[in-house]
């Protein structure tokens, strides 16, 4: 299916990292979003990643969006989650 097919890892002969695949993050103030997305990678095979200081929002999305900045506002966190493709 297209979003795995995207999301797969090119391996090269320079590639010592075995893991599955890419990775997909969603940052989302918006739980019913965020849920249908689990709901989504579950079907989709990819394996929810913990979440550590690599997995920080700014070092794969260095800017605030304008509806981020308007959920904090609103006193509605940014609700971080990632996913490897298996």
């Amino acid at each position: 299916d297209d979003i795995h097919r995207v999301l797969l890892k090119k391996s090269s002969s320079n590639d010592n990292n075995n893991n599955g695949g890419g990775q997909l993050c969603l940052a989302t103030d918006h739980p019913v979003f965020q849920s249908w997305v689990l709901k989504l990678t579950k079907e989709k095979k990819f394996r929810q990643l913990p979440l550590s200081n690599n997995h920080h929002r700014t070092t794969w999305l260095p800017v605030i969006s304008k509806y981020e900045q308007k959920g904090w506002e609103e006193d509605r966190p940014t609700l971080l989650t990632c996913w490897e493709a298996i």
